[in-house]
């Protein structure tokens, strides 16, 4: 099995998962089974075919359910605990708690014409698409401040987008949040097609989220 993994995110071994960010390595050693690559085939832009996977970087040992519990703790967002990939979008089902989480990546869709995306989690969760394949053109599309059961669609209105126009061919940057505090965890994204069909959106119109360099201060070459 090949993966397409950005650089800075290049993974091997069972049980740890080691992360060379642009010559600062790094090991994070989880409770999970982690990724196993055979051959790693590295991403330079997000204007490529979909590799079947998107990102995820997770902060353990977090207390409290809304996703200002992660975002406003200080290893947030540069120092996650665990990083590997997810081939569908959908993450863990009771995998621990106290946690929370980001999946994010890039989506191709496969017809033009009108989606509508939601979202389902344990215990907050949120979703962000952008009008092109930057990040820095998301906006928050739906969300849910309480639970949900897990594939449970319909318990908030605010779980569901509109309807959003989309163009086959083109890249949209899409990113997912999830902040979990005790129970039954899980996050998992799908959509409505342009042919009405309905599904947690699959591997084959995803790409990795490739990050960005980081910036080089030239006093210290």
């Amino acid at each position: 099995m090949t993966f397409s993994v950005p650089i800075g995110y290049l993974a091997a071994g069972y049980h740890s998962l080691s992360i060379g960010l642009y010559n600062n390595k790094k090991t994070f050693h989880n409770e999970v089974s982690t990724l196993w690559i055979d051959d790693v085939t590295v991403s330079t832009t997000s204007n490529q075919p979909p590799n079947g996977a998107l990102l995820r970087e997770i902060w353990t040992d977090i207390s409290g359910k809304y996703i200002s519990d992660l975002t406003d703790t200080a290893a947030y967002p540069e120092s996650p605990n665990v990083v590997d990939v997810v081939s569908l979008f959908e993450s863990h089902y009771t995998w621990r708690d106290y946690y929370g989480q980001k999946i994010r990546g890039y989506i191709y869709p496969p017809i033009t014409g009108l989606y509508t995306f939601v979202i389902s989690g344990n215990h907050s969760s949120e979703l962000y698409l952008s009008t092109d394949e930057h990040e820095s053109t998301k906006i928050k599309i739906a969300y849910t401040d309480e639970w949900t059961s897990f594939h449970e669609w319909d318990k908030y209105s605010t779980q569901q987008s509109v309807q959003i126009l989309l163009e086959a061919g083109k890249t949209y940057y899409v990113e997912a949040l999830q902040k979990e505090n005790d129970g039954f965890d899980h996050l998992s994204v799908a959509w409505t097609r342009p042919d009405a069909l309905f599904e947690i959106i699959p591997g084959q119109y995803l790409q990795t989220f490739i990050p960005a360099p980081p910036l080089v201060d030239p006093s210290c070459n």
